[in-house]
């Protein structure tokens, strides 16, 4: 957790005579504690789908903290995927991976002393299809944030919106 120095005279901000603009520090004490539910099925021969779901309830416990009995900070309750796989004549395997997290609380350190606010909700989709020309040569490709989602996980800090890979793999 990165908490904020608006009192340069705080003796944790002042170091070594330097006032800084905040320090890390460890949550204390926290506890945790959720429910994971996983599942696949084969669609067809060719087709299957897979999904899991997370609910994860992090609480700080931290005496004197500012987020006491709160949800820890960039700790969604919730996160869901799911993966549709299908498997083409000639080789060929493609998927459509769909993943969701919740919002969650960070702190703005912009602001003096720092305030709580929530980072959005987002839904993430992805494409992969991969080729195998042998036995030892495949080819694949995917493209991720296909819809170029805008999230932040950080406040503040940038996410990758959509992005497209190729790649060749020789095994050997």
């Amino acid at each position: 957790d990165f908490e904020g120095c608006p009192d340069p005279g705080n003796t944790i901000c002042s170091l070594s005579g330097h006032s800084s603009f905040g320090y890390y520090a460890n949550v204390a004490r926290n506890t945790a504690h959720g429910m994971e539910l996983e599942g696949a099925v084969a669609i067809t021969d060719r087709a299957s789908l897979a999904a899991n779901y997370s609910l994860t309830k992090s609480i700080d416990r931290s005496p004197g903290s500012n987020n006491f009995g709160r949800q820890l900070l960039r700790r969604p309750k919730h996160t869901a995927n799911a993966t549709l796989d299908y498997s083409w004549p000639r080789a060929v395997e493609s998927s459509v991976a769909v993943r969701h997290v919740s919002s969650s609380a960070d702190n703005d350190f912009n602001l003096f002393p720092a305030a709580r606010v929530t980072l959005a909700d987002h839904t993430l989709v992805d494409l992969r299809v991969a080729w195998s020309l042998s036995g030892v040569l495949k080819i694949a490709a995917r493209v991720e944030n296909l819809f170029n989602e805008e999230y932040q996980t950080v406040l503040d800090y940038g996410t990758t919106g959509r992005a497209g890979y190729i790649s060749m793999n020789y095994r050997f």
